[in-house]
């Protein structure tokens, strides 16, 4: 078994696939090192891609008008990062995320993504039930703050 097999069934632990399945989500995969301070998204950007955070945090964050960062989300080991409101839309980045220890990442584009929940419909089940937390989530965080 190679290391980007070993990566997926790592990333996906809850989901077992066949050993042709690990092959083809490993292939629409791709590692991206970052050094603390690097910023991965930029306010107003294109958001091509979403990330597994493997080792190491960043930090998703808004620009107001006044120049004030607003901290969404940390995301560490284990967790998922991107603009998802332009990653889903197609739109401009209204977000940006900064490395802010240094991190291994994987991403994978949309287009990856809608052909892997085709190919593979247990991939759409796993990422259904992570976006159903992460909104949970937000809807209680966005309640605390009222």
């Amino acid at each position: 078994m190679n290391s980007a097999t070993l990566i997926v069934l790592d990333i996906f632990k809850e989901v077992i696939f066949s050993r042709k399945e690990e092959t083809i989500i490993a292939q629409r995969f791709e590692k991206i090192e970052l050094k603390k301070g690097a910023v991965l998204l930029k306010k107003n950007q294109s958001v091509l891609h979403q990330y597994y955070v493997y080792t190491g945090c960043l930090r998703t964050f808004y620009l107001d008008i006044n120049g004030k960062k607003h901290t969404l989300q940390f995301a560490i080991s284990d967790w998922w990062a991107s603009d998802y409101t332009a990653f889903f839309t197609t739109s401009k980045a209204t977000l940006s995320i900064e490395c802010i220890q240094d991190a291994t990442l994987y991403k994978i584009s949309k287009e990856s993504m809608d052909q892997l929940y085709t190919e593979i419909p247990q991939l759409e089940t796993f990422f259904r039930k992570k976006m159903e937390g992460a909104f949970a989530s937000f809807q209680k965080r966005i309640l605390g703050n009222l």
